[in-house]
């Protein structure tokens, strides 16, 4: 903050300064009115710091989501900070009063601001939200990762089951070959040793009887000793892909994380209004309320009746424009008998000629009629550039580059030439009026 001068009206605390410094008030107008201007310049800086510390927080929410680092997220919520404080600062402290508040606030630079002003609180605005919301987000994303993790064990079940069943269908087989081994096994016994049912002869011995079933029995063994050699590979090859498959889930769900950066918590957010609309409710409260708070320093300054300090801060740049306005009449009042054009294609004077007011309109014609001529010697001048740019033989850009130099050559000839007529006739005209003075 500069140095200022103190009043017995002016603030003498710094905190009040400080807040005087955010509004981007005048120190030097404000000693010059009443102290009720000074108050409300601190208000609208108190108006301009709100919205800053604001975006502290919802940038430094904002990054943590992204980074553990807290350098990196208070860094950039500091630097957010100062930006908005910037903006806020510059749309309060441009913005000029009226005499009418009708117009002030209708204005297209009013209006503007305003926009400008909201498009920031809404930056604002969203990651505040979602800092409101954390523990509901936080809820939702751990729910969303129990159900991917979920989906992605249900879709390793639907495989381990499908093979699982055809491991049971070959055991099962197995054990139907082996019951049938075991009813032909019995029912030779029982023929042997003559025990009468009705599958036997009841004629004890090794007779015919006893013979066809043997070899029945022959047949279901080789049968069983088949199915076994060829089911035991197949079920060995399918319980390796069960093996394969649990283990490819387990290393799925181990991999698995659920996203937690700002861009799955506006996610989970969306998710949670569109279900539930005392959430959306509040969701939108808070982004109106935020806007408003980063729009209240211009709508307080729209709105406040123009006082003192509007007044002379008018008066003050009003002076600022006249003395530059007398500056440039002064400088036009000012002859040049000597001017050359510099490598940057400009009029520049080497020494000042101390004229008087009446040839201050032929100088003006002058110079206008030089500039004419400068503007012409710059088109022409791009012109060639350009077709010196398309050039690639060598000897045809030497020959463009030699017709340029004749170009600026004759350019200078005829602004010297120029000058030097002007001088010639001021001259003369002086001459003149010398000898009529002294006929006189």
């Amino acid at each position: 903050m500069p140095p200022i001068r103190r009043s017995r009206d002016m603030p003498h605390n710094r905190i009040a300064r400080f807040f005087l410094w955010c509004s981007g008030t005048d120190f030097r107008v404000l000693e010059r009115v009443p102290k009720s201007e000074a108050i409300k310049q601190v208000g609208y800086g108190t108006l301009v710091l709100v919205p800053a510390v604001l975006a502290l927080f919802a940038m430094s929410y904002a990054l943590s989501t992204l980074t553990t680092n807290p350098a990196i997220y208070l860094g950039g919520g500091l630097v957010w900070s100062v930006i908005v404080f910037c903006f806020d600062r510059f749309i309060v402290s441009t913005f000029r009063k009226s005499k009418s508040t009708i117009n002030d606030i209708t204005s297209t630079v009013f209006l503007s601001r305003l926009v400008f002003a909201a498009f920031v609180g809404v930056l604002i605005a969203h990651p505040l939200v979602m800092l409101y919301f954390n523990d509901s987000i936080e809820e939702r994303l751990a729910a969303e990762g129990r159900g991917k993790v979920a989906l992605i064990e249900a879709g390793y079940a639907a495989k381990q089951q499908e093979l699982e069943g055809r491991v049971a269908g070959l055991k099962t087989e197995i054990r139907g070959r082996e019951r049938e081994r075991n009813e032909y096994q019995a029912r030779l016994v029982d023929e042997i040793d003559g025990v009468i049912s009705g599958r036997t002869t009841g004629i004890p011995g090794r007779g015919a009887s006893a013979q066809e079933k043997k070899l029945q029995l022959l047949v279901a063994q080789t049968e069983l000793e088949a199915a076994r050699d060829r089911n035991l590979g197949e079920i060995s090859a399918l319980e390796a892909q069960i093996g394969e498959i649990r283990l490819e889930s387990a290393v799925d769900r181990a991999g698995f994380v659920q996203p937690t950066d700002y861009l799955a918590r506006a996610g989970a957010l969306e998710s949670l209004a569109s279900e539930s609309p005392h959430v959306n409710s509040v969701r939108w409260f808070l982004i109106v309320f935020f806007v408003f708070v980063d729009t209240l320093p211009i709508l307080f300054k729209g709105f406040t009746p123009r006082g003192p300090y509007d007044d002379q801060i008018q008066l003050a740049e009003f002076k600022s424009e006249r003395s530059t306005q007398a500056e440039r009449d002064s400088l036009d009042r000012v002859l040049y008998p000597h001017m050359v054009i510099s490598r940057e294609n400009r009029f520049v004077s080497d020494r000042n000629y101390e004229g008087v007011s009446d040839y201050a309109e032929r100088y003006r014609g002058f110079l206008d009629d030089l500039g004419k001529h400068q503007e012409e010697f710059l088109a022409e001048w791009q012109r060639q550039q350009v077709v010196l740019a398309r050039l690639e033989d060598e000897d045809l850009r030497r020959t463009q580059l030699s017709y340029m130099e004749q170009l600026r050559t004759s350019s200078a000839e005829v602004v010297n030439k120029a000058v030097e007529q002007f001088k010639r006739s001021l001259a003369f005209d002086s001459q003149r009026r010398e000898e009529g003075a002294e006929a006189t």
